[in-house]
């Protein structure tokens, strides 16, 4: 995967949860292969490192809510993450 293809999967990965935070409200996501794709665990992980989502794994998957710091970069528009 390129630098840029991970920027744009960061990007969709916030905007995802952004989306996905209103639609249930506020309810984190659960994904339950999360150790089975390693490009999107490491996205998380960094959108995690970074502020913009909460992160809790456990023996089911992982728990991926999106925080104050993420919903306002989506809505601001400027979603730079790299």
């Amino acid at each position: 995967m390129t630098i840029r293809e991970r920027v744009m999967l960061r990007q969709a990965l916030l905007e995802d949860l952004y989306e996905y935070h209103f639609e249930k409200g506020g309810d984190a996501l659960l994904i339950e292969d999360f150790n089975e794709n390693v490009e999107q665990r490491l996205a998380y992980l960094y959108l995690f490192e970074k502020g913009y989502a909460d992160l809790f794994i456990d023996e089911n998957g992982a728990n991926v809510g999106i925080r104050a710091a993420g919903i306002e970069l989506v809505e601001a528009g400027r979603i730079k993450i790299h």
